[in-house]
């Protein structure tokens, strides 16, 4: 079943009308679940199937102006994000590079680079080292830990 699944989405962009009509009767959610597969080859399909969908979904939301992928949601609800991101720590590295595309390409937010950088010290120029606030104090009687 999974390799049927896969190996119709595998026309993608070219025919997106079939996958739209597979998402509407309900694939994602058994291609989401085969990722928990303990046979690398079907983990691999199931995989290249969502990764289809995605990019049917991707281009439905730039044809449409939508801002959100609806299918990245769907597989998000069905559990296949949260799958996919631990397939990041996968052994096999096939499999560790997918599931690191598809989280990046399709599950990152936008400018979470920028969120994390105003987190960060800056960097003196001159030594490479990092600018902490040197204004800071020890409360008055010292810090305590525990009693």
């Amino acid at each position: 079943a999974c390799w049927a699944i896969s190996n119709a989405t595998s026309g993608g962009l070219n025919q997106p009308e079939q996958i739209r009509y597979m998402v509407q009767q309900g694939c994602i959610k058994p291609l989401s679940d085969l990722l928990n597969c303990m046979d690398n080859k079907i983990t691999q399909v199931a995989l290249d199937g969502l990764e289809n969908i995605l990019k049917v979904g991707e281009a439905d939301k730039e044809e449409s102006g939508n801002a959100i992928n609806q299918y990245a949601l769907f597989i998000e609800e069905a559990g296949g994000m949260d799958k996919i991101h631990n397939l990041q720590l996968h052994d096999n590295i096939e499999i560790y590079k997918k599931a690191y595309s598809i989280i990046d390409k399709y599950f990152s937010e936008e400018g979470e680079e920028d969120e994390d950088s105003e987190l960060m010290p800056g960097v003196d120029q001159q030594t490479g080292q990092f600018n902490f606030e040197g204004d800071v104090s020890v409360p008055q009687g010292g810090f305590n830990f525990g009693n």
